[in-house]
């Protein structure tokens, strides 16, 4: 799996774990904010599935994405060494 997938699942795993709630998700994936925010294409098949994906889980709800610094990423770094030692 890719670090674009990993980030793409995460943020369809917090949208099916919080399934009525408004949000904001921060991700350091520049890529992906650029993608769901639809600034940038998505040439990869697989990541304009999981795409697709997160936009159905977003449907009626407002859903915001913002990219911050990997540096800031606290959170990610966590989930980053998890995904390591699994």
């Amino acid at each position: 799996m890719t670090n674009n997938q990993a980030e793409y699942k995460a943020i369809i795993a917090a949208l099916q774990e919080l399934t009525h709630v408004e949000m904001t998700i921060y991700s350091d994936s520049l890529l992906a904010v650029k993608q769901l925010e639809r600034e940038y294409k998505i040439r990869n098949s697989e990541l304009r599935k999981l795409a697709s994906k997160v936009r159905a889980l977003s449907r009626d709800r407002d859903i915001t994405f913002k990219w911050i610094p990997r540096e800031e990423n606290f959170a990610g770094k966590v989930l980053d060494k998890l995904a390591k030692d699994w």
